[in-house]
């Protein structure tokens, strides 16, 4: 039992380094991936398996619509498919994220791994989440809808707009912590953007909250250009597209609108992202 146990060991960390070990910049890289699949895939866990996915989604030279891509990808959500009843929501959530970079529109890993996230969260597993992960979720969710004609793959609208009202009060939970631990300025504009992209807003008090949070002095230090337009273009969006009007205090749209604030949108950000805030 021992020995069987050290062998398993052993072979975990060897499939863990080869993922690892494909480097996502060259044209060789997707090839190296579906080598590793076609070697190890029958002996991946849901760690190794989310990481292949997420791997690939950052591989340069990966078309993800190309006879190849399509077949590395298939393999990948077989492999999903058996190892997801162990998944935790780490895994989960790399794995819908990666789905969306790549444009994978599989009606049954979107759908089945979507129900697998909210029912752990529903059996009280929200403790084991994190800001990064549920953030990841609803950026996923937005991304995959406009990358497929406004539709999740495999997911009812109306279930699209109960999850996100889930991960919305999730999300709250996180950022009314006094702290803000563990919460980073991308993961509050990702989902905002989230929200404003899918035209949801199920909770106008969490996303009052998830503003408040973004405008707090450390956020705002911390955060992204990007971020930082993303967030006002979430606003923008949500005001005008789903009647949400924005119950915050003064100070918050001051720090938020404020002249460093633009002015680092206006030397760093693309175009789109400095004509943002003028629209507020």
């Amino acid at each position: 039992m021992q020995a069987s146990s050290k062998q398993g060991s052993a072979l975990e960390v060897a499939v863990t380094r080869s993922i690892k070990a494909i480097d996502t910049e060259q044209p060789a890289g997707p090839q190296q991936l579906q080598d590793v699949v076609d070697q190890w895939g029958s002996s991946f866990n849901f760690i190794h398996a989310s990481a292949a996915f997420a791997k690939a989604a950052k591989l340069r030279y990966l078309e993800p619509m190309s006879a190849a891509g399509r077949a590395l990808l298939q393999s990948l959500a077989g492999t999903w498919t058996r190892v997801l009843p162990e998944s935790d929501l780490q895994g989960m959530a790399n794995v819908l994220w990666a789905s969306s970079k790549l444009q994978y529109a599989d009606e049954q890993l979107w759908s089945s791994t979507l129900a697998a996230f909210v029912e752990q969260l529903q059996q009280g597993r929200q403790e084991d989440s994190s800001c990064q992960e549920v953030s990841n979720v609803m950026y996923a969710l937005a991304s995959a809808a406009a990358a497929n004609s406004g539709h999740v793959p495999g997911v009812p609208r109306p279930e699209v707009e109960a999850i996100m009202s889930q991960l919305l009060a999730c999300m709250r939970v996180f950022v009314t912590h006094p702290r803000l631990e563990g919460v980073e300025p991308q993961q509050i504009s990702n989902a905002l953007w989230g929200c404003a992209k899918l035209r949801i807003t199920t909770d106008d008090a969490a996303v009052n909250s998830l503003l408040q949070a973004m405008a707090r002095p450390q956020m705002l230090e911390a955060a992204a250009p990007q971020a930082i337009s993303n967030t006002l273009w979430a606003v923008m969006e949500l005001q005008q597209h789903c009647g949400w009007q924005p119950r915050v205090e003064l100070r918050v749209w001051q720090r938020l609108l404020g002249e460093q604030q633009l002015g680092r949108v206006a030397d760093k950000d693309t175009p789109q992202g400095v004509r943002m805030p003028c629209w507020l």
